[in-house]
């Protein structure tokens, strides 16, 4: 990478310079030869080079979506960007960013500080438009809905396999 201010260029160049976030939940989900988070890369870099956009680094993780400050890479993407190394973020779909309101709005809150946009390649989320920062916003609601809903699901099922006396996986 050559060595330019980037903290300048970014904020002031039309250039997008783009960190691609790409994240699986489970630890499985990552383990197959060609798994979903060589697909989200793929996807991903394929937008870029239609974009004319240059990438910076990929960051790809895998962990739950419920909590932005147990993913490591999530991290290291946030230190990049108070360091100005990049103005824009692709995600494949919004709930990849993660699956909690909170974080979902502290995160916002970072990259716009840093004047570092954000969008999904299965949205095209406007970061300028009131309406499409307001279908953003929503998105991640639903996610974080669908993400009690699976836990709860989850949940429900264990229960009523213990209560049948089997065995519901896991160590003993």
């Amino acid at each position: 990478m050559p060595s330019r201010n980037i903290k300048t260029d970014c904020a002031e160049s039309p250039q997008k310079i783009a960190a691609l976030y790409c994240r699986v939940s489970t630890y499985d989900q990552s383990r197959k030869e060609y798994s979903s988070l060589d697909h989200q890369e793929e996807v991903l870099r394929e937008w870029c080079a239609q974009e004319g956009w240059e990438i910076h680094d990929v960051y790809t993780e895998t962990g739950s979506g419920k909590e932005a400050k147990n993913r490591p890479q999530l991290q290291r993407l946030l230190s990049a960007a108070a360091k100005g190394q990049f103005n824009l973020v692709l995600i494949t779909k919004i709930d990849r960013l993660g699956r909690s309101a909170k974080d979902w709005f502290e995160l916002l809150n970072h990259l716009e500080e840093h004047h570092v946009d954000i969008n999904s390649r299965a949205h095209d989320i406007s970061n300028d438009d009131p309406y499409g920062r307001m279908f953003r916003n929503q998105l991640i609601i639903f996610a974080e809905l669908e993400r009690d809903l699976i836990a709860e699901r989850t949940y429900e099922k264990a229960f009523a396999t213990a209560k049948k006396g089997k065995f519901g996986g896991g160590g003993v």
